[in-house]
């Protein structure tokens, strides 16, 4: 739908895209915070510190449209819900009369 977050897919070398997923968010965040000269598997993160904040950025527009999605069948839940029971409640009023 057009208000999903659009997913800026990163441009990045395959085998660093393969090592970051390896390693997790959470790992790569940790390791780009405190600015150190580690390695990531064999990948040196300093190195690779624009690939890794671009797969970050990318990782965070997915989980965005996955919560876009969520909220978009929460509304049609509700919206059917609602329907329902305008429904029911014509029906019982076309009862009484």
């Amino acid at each position: 739908m057009w208000w999903w977050t659009k997913v800026r897919k990163a441009n990045i070398p395959p085998e660093v895209r393969e090592t970051l997923e390896i390693y997790g968010e959470t790992m790569v965040t940790l390791v780009l915070a405190t600015r150190d000269e580690k390695n990531i598997g064999d990948l040196n993160i300093t190195k690779y510190s624009g690939d890794a904040l671009a797969w970050l950025r990318e990782r965070h527009d997915v989980y965005a449209r996955g919560q876009d999605r969520r909220e978009a069948v929460e509304w049609a839940i509700l919206l059917f819900v609602a329907f329902s029971l305008l429904t029911d409640i014509a029906i019982i009023i076309h009862e009484w009369i």
